[in-house]
C-alpha cells in the first residue's frame, strides 16, 4: 500500500505523511523532508523520532493518539527537528480510513507559522476536520458507476465521456488531477472561483488495477490562479506587458548590461497624439480597438530586440538594446512611422493616430549597477512630454547620465536627468493671447521653373525670446485648451484683412480645422465678408486635413461645399494615400492635395515606393489637381520630386516663412 500513500501525499500541497499510532512512517511527501537536513549517510527515517527532537516528538505523538481514536485535532507550537532548528509551527491530524486496512494510520501535515508565533514554548491543541475524501473503483466498476460515485460525493455533473478516458489511463500507471466548479457556492471575494479537486492515482499492481480519488472541495481554481497571474504581469486590453512587469524586465535588463557591458540600452516612452478624438468622435470600443491595433504594432517593431508595453491609458513604453546610437533614432523613428499607417475604419469614419517617442540611452561607460529603473524611465518620459508639447509626431534622444550631486529619487520624479532644464526653455503658452500672434507666409513655388505661385499661412508667436514656436505647438496647444475654433477664425479675419489691403493676386492657403468647421462663427465670418468678393475668395485656398476629413467626413464634406459655392479653392493637406480619401478627391473636386511629408520621404529612399508615388502623382494630375510636396528640405529632393511629376512644393530649400503684410518674398534656404 505504500504505492498509494506515496502518490496521495504528492498532490498535497503541503508537507504532510502518514503514521501509525506508534509514530512510524507509512510514507511521505518530498515537501516534509525537505524542511530536514537530514545526512544522506543516516537513510530514509523510519519513524518521526528520526526526524523531531524529544519535546516535539511527544507532542506530536499525542495528535496522532486523537486522531487514531477519531478526533482530527490541530496543534499549535514550536517543532524542531534534531538539531534544535525550528521546522513547522503548526501540525494537523486527522484518522485516515482506507477500505480493507485494518490498522489506524494518520495524516499529519505541517505548516510554518508567523516568525513571532517560534518564540512561543507551549502547545495548545484543537480539533480540526480532514478535507479529503477517498473513493476506491474497482476492476469491475464500469463508467456510468464510476460516474455516478464521483457526483454523490462531489455534487458536481462529470462528464462520463472524460472520466471514462482518464480512467483507462490512470489503470495504465498515470496520475490525473482535473477541477470541478462549485456552482451555487458563494465565493469568497479574496479566494475567487472555487473548485472540488478529484485527483485520480492508481492503486498498487499492474494491469487494469484499481483506481483511487481522492477528493478536496473548496480549493481555489488553478485555472484562475493562472489567469490572475498572467493579469498580474500582462496588460489585460492590449496583451502586452503591464507597467509592473515593464518594470521587472527593465529591471533585470540593467542587471544583464552589468554583467555585459558592451551594448547600448534604449528606453522609449511613446504617446499617443490625438487619441482622445477617436474615443469622442468613434466612442470607447473604438478607442480600445485603436489600442490594440498601436499595441500590435509595437510589438512587431521591438520584439525581436527587447519588450513593449503598456505603462497607461494611451502611453506606452519600450526598451531595446542596440548597436548605435543611429540604431536607437531610427527604431524611434519606425515606431512614428507604424503608428501613422494605422488605420481603424467606423462606419463612414477613418481614424488615425500619432505618436511622440522619447528615448533614453543608456551607454558602455554608464554603471548599470547605479542606475534606478524609475529614473531611466522618467527621462525618456521626459523627452516624449517635449515632443508632445511641441505638436505631437515628433522623436527625440538623449544620454541618460546621473548627476554627481543629486541622489537618486527611487520611484519619485528624477530631478537628476540631464537636460531637463531643457524643458523650461520652451515658452509657456498657458497665457497666450490673440494679441500674442502674428501671421507668417511659407512661399510655394513651382517645381519646373521655381516660379512663386502662392503662401500658405502660418501661426507664430509674436517677439519670442526663446526661439520660435512651432505652428503645430501652437495649434496643439490651442487644440488642448478647447481655443482651436476661436483661433482658426481669427486667423481667417486676419488673412481676409490683409490680403484685401494688399491686393494679393497669388493663392493664400489657410488651414482649417474640423473644431473651427464645425463653428458657426467661422462659417458666418466667410458667408458675411466673402459672399459679395467671389475675386477674392478666388484667391484663398481653404486647406483641411486628411486626417479631419477622414474622421468626420459628413461635416467636413459639408464644410467643403460652403466653401466651393462662394468661391474659394480647397485644398487636402498631408495626403498620405488612404483609398478612402481618394474616393472622396473625385466627389470633391479639390483643387490642390498636399502631399505628407511620411509619404514623400519615404518613398525617396526607395525605389519601389517611389514607383507608386509617380503613379499616384499622375493620377492626381489626371483629375485636374495640382500636387504640392512638403517639407522639402534639400536640391536632392527637390530634383527627385520634379523627376516623378510634383507640380510644386514647399519648404526650407525653397523658401523659409516671414512675416505676412499682404506680399511675400521668396527667401531661399
Amino acid at each position: 500500500m505504500p504505492a498509494i500513500y506515496t502518490s496521495l501525499l504528492e498532490g498535497l500541497p503541503i508537507a504532510a505523511g502518514i503514521f501509525t499510532q506508534k509514530g512510524k512512517i507509512i510514507a511521505t511527501n518530498h515537501a516534509l523532508l525537505d524542511r530536514f537536513k537530514r545526512p544522506l549517510s543516516l537513510g530514509a527515517p523510519s519513524a518521526m523520532a528520526d526526524l523531531f527532537d524529544a519535546a516535539s516528538h511527544e507532542k506530536l505523538l499525542h495528535g496522532v493518539l486523537l486522531a487514531v481514536g477519531g478526533q482530527p485535532s490541530e496543534c499549535i507550537g514550536v517543532f524542531s527537528s534534531l538539531d534544535g532548528v525550528p521546522v513547522a509551527g503548526e501540525a494537523t491530524f486527522n484518522p485516515l480510513p482506507l477500505p480493507d486496512v485494518d490498522e489506524a494510520f494518520v495524516l499529519m501535515q505541517l505548516r510554518d507559522a508567523a516568525a513571532d508565533d517560534y518564540a512561543e514554548t507551549q502547545f495548545a491543541f484543537s480539533s480540526k476536520g480532514f478535507p479529503d475524501q477517498l473513493i476506491s473503483f474497482s476492476r469491475d466498476e464500469t463508467p456510468a458507476l464510476c460516474c455516478r460515485k464521483l457526483v454523490s460525493v462531489t455534487g458536481q455533473p462529470v462528464p462520463q465521456d472524460q472520466l471514462e478516458q482518464v480512467m483507462e489511463s490512470i489503470r495504465q500507471g498515470d496520475t490525473r488531477t482535473f477541477y470541478l466548479r462549485q456552482d451555487g457556492v458563494d465565493h469568497a471575494p479574496d479566494r475567487g472561483c472555487l473548485c472540488t479537486e478529484v485527483r485520480l492515482f492508481p492503486g498498487e499492481g499492474g494491469g487494469r488495477c484499481p483506481v483511487w480519488a481522492a477528493v478536496r472541495p473548496d480549493v481555489p481554481c488553478p485555472q484562475e490562479i493562472e489567469e490572475n497571474r498572467r493579469l498580474a504581469y500582462q496588460d489585460g486590453l492590449t496583451g502586452l506587458a503591464n507597467r509592473r512587469a515593464f518594470l521587472s524586465g527593465l529591471e533585470q535588463q540593467l542587471d544583464e548590461k552589468a554583467l555585459e557591458g558592451n551594448s547600448l540600452l534604449a528606453v522609449l516612452c511613446i504617446d499617443l497624439d490625438e487619441f482622445k478624438k477617436v474615443n469622442d468622435l468613434g466612442g470607447h470600443a473604438a478607442g480600445d480597438e485603436m489600442l490594440q491595433l498601436v499595441a500590435r504594432c509595437l510589438d512587431r517593431l521591438v520584439v525581436k530586440c527587447g519588450q513593449a508595453a503598456r505603462i497607461g491609458g494611451d502611453e506606452f513604453a519600450a526598451y531595446a538594446w542596440v548597436e548605435t546610437e543611429a540604431d536607437a533614432i531610427e527604431l524611434a523613428q519606425s515606431i512614428c512611422e507604424g503608428l501613422s499607417e494605422i488605420a481603424l475604419t467606423r462606419g463612414e469614419r477613418i481614424f488615425t493616430v500619432g505618436g511622440s517617442v522619447g528615448v533614453s540611452l543608456l551607454g558602455e561607460n554608464t554603471e548599470a549597477s547605479s542606475v534606478e529603473v524609475p529614473d531611466l524611465l522618467h527621462h525618456a518620459d521626459s523627452i516624449c512630454l517635449r515632443g508632445k508639447h511641441n505638436g505631437g509626431g515628433n522623436t527625440a534622444m538623449e544620454w541618460f547620465r546621473k548627476s554627481p550631486q543629486l541622489p537618486s529619487m527611487g520611484g519619485a520624479p528624477a530631478a537628476i536627468i540631464p537636460a531637463l532644464s531643457d524643458l523650461a526653455l520652451v515658452p509657456d503658452l498657458s497665457d497666450l493671447k490673440l494679441e500674442d500672434l502674428e501671421l507668417h507666409a511659407m512661399p510655394i513655388v513651382r517645381l519646373a521653373d521655381m516660379r512663386p505661385v502662392g503662401l500658405e499661412v502660418l501661426l507664430r508667436r509674436r517677439e519670442e525670446d526663446l526661439g520660435q514656436t512651432s505652428p503645430r505647438r501652437l495649434l496643439a496647444m490651442a487644440d488642448r485648451r478647447g481655443w482651436l475654433a476661436q483661433v482658426d477664425t481669427w486667423i481667417m479675419d486676419q488673412v481676409i484683412d490683409t490680403a484685401t489691403a494688399g491686393g494679393e493676386r497669388s493663392m493664400v492657403g489657410v488651414n482649417v480645422s474640423a473644431a473651427a468647421a464645425s463653428s458657426e462663427g467661422l462659417r458666418d465670418l466667410l458667408q458675411a465678408r466673402l459672399q459679395g468678393n467671389p475675386l477674392l475668395a478666388g484667391r484663398l485656398c481653404i486647406e483641411v486635413s486628411e486626417r479631419d476629413l477622414l474622421r468626420e467626413p459628413d461635416l467636413m464634406v459639408s464644410f467643403l461645399q460652403q466653401v466651393t459655392e462662394l468661391g474659394f479653392q480647397t485644398a487636402l493637406d498631408d495626403f498620405s494615400g488612404h483609398w478612402s480619401s481618394m474616393d472622396r478627391l473625385i466627389g470633391l473636386r479639390f483643387s490642390w492635395v498636399k502631399l505628407s511629408p511620411s509619404l514623400t520621404k519615404a518613398a525617396l529612399g526607395q525605389r519601389r515606393k517611389l514607383v507608386l508615388l509617380r503613379c499616384m502623382v499622375g493620377a492626381l494630375h489626371e483629375l485636374g489637381v495640382k500636387v504640392v510636396a512638403k517639407h522639402v528640405e534639400t536640391l536632392q529632393e527637390l530634383e527627385a520630386l520634379k523627376e516623378i511629376g510634383v507640380w510644386g512644393g514647399q519648404g526650407y530649400h525653397i523658401g523659409h516663412p516671414s512675416p505676412w503684410t499682404g506680399g511675400f518674398e521668396l527667401r531661399q534656404g
